[in-house]
């Protein structure tokens, strides 16, 4: 079956580009520009206008008219044949799916249908928004974190993407205040050298649908050792995270 959705998938492409150079011979028959050189800015303009055209008007995945995945892992298997699952995330309409593939890790959201999962449509223009502690006011344990919310079109859930690089304190649980844990991952980075000191560091990611309160802001819990701290910020309009002491 994966087979036939590449070929399909293919096959969509092939088709796409070749109505997008129809589109702009068409346009470039009806302009007409006398000279070359009009004819060249025309034929230009009209394939940026085609590429706009995809950018923000794409086609749903064909993958979606012909097959629904049974689980998340199966869309994972399906995109990326050669990785590992580390984990997945439900939320209430999609599931996020964390692995890795050729030493490197990739997360993809794959919303819900009738009976199984689909494709996202076109997640490059989901939603992106980063939050980050200033470096001035780094995190009470001596670490540095990092927020990012990700979401897909036409699929209202978001998630929490935390990222740390762990310095002092490698054991780092992550939760909202109501206890319910972050699904996480912690891999060690090799031992660096400089100035005569050896520095060991691991990275962590934590991810979890978005949990607000009924303020609209949001609460996370960083418990590193023997401390936990909050931090708080707003989805909607903060630029940085803010690291309150309770």
């Amino acid at each position: 079956m994966a087979m036939i959705l590449h070929i399909a998938s293919f096959l969509m492409v092939v088709l796409r580009l070749l109505f997008f150079w129809g589109l702009a011979g068409l346009f470039l028959f009806l302009v007409r520009p006398r000279s070359k050189k009009g004819k060249v800015l025309v034929a230009v303009l009209a394939l940026v206008l085609c590429g706009i055209l995809e950018l923000f008007f794409p086609p749903p995945p064909i993958e979606n008219f012909l097959h629904t995945f049974p689980t998340p892992e199966a869309v994972a298997e399906y995109l990326y044949p050669k990785g590992e699952v580390c984990f997945v995330v439900e939320g209430e309409h999609s599931a996020l799916v964390y692995g890795s593939q050729h030493n490197e890790d990739y997360f993809y959201i794959t919303p819900k249908a009738d009976g199984g999962y689909h494709l996202a449509e076109h997640p490059r223009l989901g939603e992106f928004r980063s939050f980050t502690i200033p470096w001035e006011a780094t995190a009470q344990d001596g670490n540095f974190y990092s927020i990012r919310l990700y979401s897909v079109p036409n699929c209202p859930d978001r998630y929490i993407y935390l990222s740390g690089i762990l310095v002092n304190s490698p054991d780092v649980k992550v939760s909202y205040p109501d206890a319910e844990p972050f699904s996480t991952i912690n891999r060690t980075t090799p031992v660096i050298t400089a100035n005569e000191n050896t520095y060991t560091h691991s990275l962590l990611t934590a991810i979890a649908p978005i949990k607000c309160r009924e303020d609209g802001t949001c609460r996370i819990l960083i418990h590193s050792g023997q401390q936990s701290f909050p931090i708080d910020f707003d989805p909607e309009t903060d630029l940085f995270m803010k690291s309150i002491s309770q």
